[in-house]
């Protein structure tokens, strides 16, 4: 809702340095923005609304580039870590939210090259690595406030690697204190400076209205029934295990269902047309594909100096996250399955290779699931709108948004339009055809 009204505001010259509320809308004027500059650019160029939204295709190709080269530094071959690269790409959160303005993919994949660029700045210690690091944390907090989780993870096990390699506090503050301190200068004070600077000017809690005590309270509502008085542990695993459907208070009662890992119906596929499926976001087989990692670490013998760190930031950054339940929010929950890919020595006995194969073939299949689901869903959607526009044009319409803003998909079908409050809209409600989320216009 609020990224394309970021957009928007950016193309048509909202300066978010110069003013602390240019929009006056609390969502664009107090959050990251580092994608939205990138898509307000793209469109501003080339005047396509999809090109704005490239950024997961650039970050996501970026991540699994980078993955695909750790493997090999840690003994994996050229077939094996080139699949591990494809599944990862293939994130169901950033599968279905490639052509949208979201940007919990991108966060996504700055998590993966924090996290792995962490490890090799321990274990190679190249310029190379380190700057990645850096430049990954300053990105990742300016795109989500949430990142600070995924920084926060990677720092921790920086500094905890580097004291027990060292056993000295010196090298910590020179291979650590200095990359968090050029972090702090350029993610918050310099390319953070809005949101984060101008909270601080303004007397607000720095992640306001996250956190502080003027906070705005975004999840109970958008919480399936019974989350908001659960522990987050518990969340999770209902999540995870439950059958994949989008469930919150505001619109049902109905909780999760959790089944059989491995279970799957047409229905619970075809879910996968939303970007922020609630319940089961990882996909139909996620469950699937956790038990069989859990047998892969008990089968394999595996190298935990590649385990472990990964193991352990993951850990860390999804138990920090009170809302890593809802997959979107968290990620880098898909990466835990390749640990035991990505860090196997040898297998325990004669047939103990048929579960990292299993467990490849759950996430590959689950991948394919949902890719079906939103070719069969958007595709012909996609037509749909675009005859519709080609039927409308030349009429002058009158559009009721609701709470979206479509004016980029709008403008693209060619439609001459002008907006109505909801007022208008509830007055002659009878008159409008929704031709999309977000764009309904009144019959002639």
């Amino acid at each position: 809702m609020y990224h394309q009204r970021a957009v928007i505001a950016l193309l048509k010259g909202a300066n978010f340095l110069s003013a602390a509320e240019p929009t006056g809308y609390i969502w664009v004027d107090t959050y990251a923005k580092a994608t939205w500059f990138y898509g307000a650019t793209l469109v501003s160029w080339f005047g396509r609304t999809e090109l704005g939204a490239s950024y997961h295709f650039v970050l996501g190709g970026a991540a699994a580039a980078y993955l695909y080269g750790f493997c090999r530094e840690v003994g994996r071959g050229r077939m094996l870590s080139l699949i591990v690269a494809l599944v990862a790409f293939f994130n169901p959160v950033a599968l279905v939210q490639f052509f949208s303005y979201y940007n919990d993919a991108a966060l996504g994949a700055f998590g993966i090259l924090l996290f792995l660029s962490a490890m090799l700045v321990v274990r190679e210690n190249r310029l190379q690595d380190r700057v990645i690091f850096v430049a990954s944390a300053v990105f990742a907090v300016n795109v989500k406030a949430s990142g600070i989780i995924l920084v926060g993870a990677a720092f921790l096990y920086l500094g905890l690697a580097v004291l027990l390699q060292t056993r000295s506090f010196i090298p910590v503050i020179r291979k650590v204190g200095l990359p968090f301190a050029v972090f702090c200068v350029l993610g918050i004070g310099v390319f953070g400076f809005s949101p984060y600077v101008q909270n601080l000017k303004n007397d607000r809690h720095i992640l306001y209205p996250l956190m502080g005590e003027k906070a705005v309270d975004i999840i109970s509502d958008n919480s399936p029934f019974g989350f908001p008085q659960n522990n987050r542990f518990h969340n999770l695993f209902l999540s995870l295990f439950s059958k994949s459907e989008d469930l919150m208070i505001a619109v049902s009662k109905a909780e999760p269902t959790l089944k059989v890992p491995g279970q799957v119906s047409k229905r619970e596929v075809l879910e996968f047309w939303r970007t922020d499926l609630r319940i089961g976001g990882f996909g139909p087989l996620f469950s699937l594909a956790l038990v069989l990692t859990l047998l892969s670490f008990c089968v394999l013998r595996l190298n935990w100096k590649v385990a472990g760190p990964l193991t352990f930031m993951i850990f860390m950054a999804v138990v920090v996250n009170p809302h890593s339940w809802w997959a979107r929010y968290s990620p880098i929950i898909w990466m835990f399955p390749l640990i035991p890919i990505i860090s196997m020595r040898e297998f325990r006995f004669k047939l103990a290779w048929l579960a990292p194969a299993l467990l490849v073939l759950a996430m590959a299949t689950n991948i394919g699931l949902l890719l079906w689901s939103w070719i069969h869903v958007h595709a012909p959607t996609n037509a749909y709108l675009k005859a519709a526009g080609q039927s409308l044009k030349g009429k002058k319409l009158k559009i009721y948004q609701g709470i979206f803003v479509t004016d980029l998909l709008i403008e693209r079908l060619g439609m001459e339009y002008e907006k109505v409050d909801k007022e208008y809209y509830e007055k002659n409600k009878g008159r409008f055809v929704d031709l999309n989320i977000g764009i309904s216009y009144e019959r002639d």
